[in-house]
Parts: structure tokens; sequence; C-alpha cells
């Protein structure tokens, strides 16, 4: 049986709270180090139980979601709209598909309305 790495998030200040998947001793971390190398290391617990982890440095966590909704085009001379499905999320950005008449392009539309908050 093979187990998956388990995901950890590194914080600004590059630290990196481990929690023991057998005991559920917690454990912070200078994560830094990593940054530039391997982000997939092996840690063994005070318990002895060996696991291996997989840092994540993004700036905001990315937290996986299955939010269906509709979409429409507002800018001008835009036309279109359709199904969206918000895939993923986080306080910088969201990952999504979608469907419909729309000449959305990755990385070039920043603006979103969300919940009627403009970002």
């Amino acid at each position: 049986m093979t187990i998956s790495a388990l995901k950890v998030h590194v914080r600004v200040n590059g630290a990196a709270t481990l929690i023991c998947p057998a005991c559920g001793a917690v454990r912070n971390v200078a994560a830094e180090r990593y940054r530039h190398g391997r982000h997939s290391i092996t840690v063994r617990c005070r318990c002895r139980h060996v696991y291996s982890i997989l840092l994540d440095f993004r700036r905001h966590y990315r937290k996986k979601t299955n939010l269906p909704g509709t979409y429409e085009i507002l800018s001008e001379g835009g036309v279109g709209g359709g199904i969206i499905h918000i895939i993923n999320i986080s306080r910088s950005g969201l990952g999504f598909t979608v469907s419909g008449l729309h000449r959305i392009e990755k990385d070039r539309h920043k603006t979103s309305n969300v919940g009627g908050v403009a970002s």
C-alpha cells in the first residue's frame, strides 16, 4: 500500500506546522531552507512514525472546491456567458472551468465580482 505525502502549507515567515498522522503530535519547523530545493521530505516523529510531506510555498493557501455557477461577460463590447465551475480558491485567485460563449484568456482577466464585491 502506497501512502501519499501530506501537503503542508509554509507560512510567510518560512515556518510550517507538521501534525503526525499516527499520534497527532504537533511540531513547528523552519522550512525556508527547502524553498529552492526539494519540496518533498520524509519526517520522523518522536513516536517513531515516519511519513512524507510535500511543502507548499504558495503565498496563500489554495482550497479545493466544487462550486457550480453561472457567469456573464460585463466588459464593454463583451457578449456571452455560461456555466462556471470553481475548482479551487485562495486569497489571490481562483481556478475554474467555463462553458459557453467567451473570450476568456489565461492570466488576462484579473477582475472579479464575487458576492457583489469587486476585487
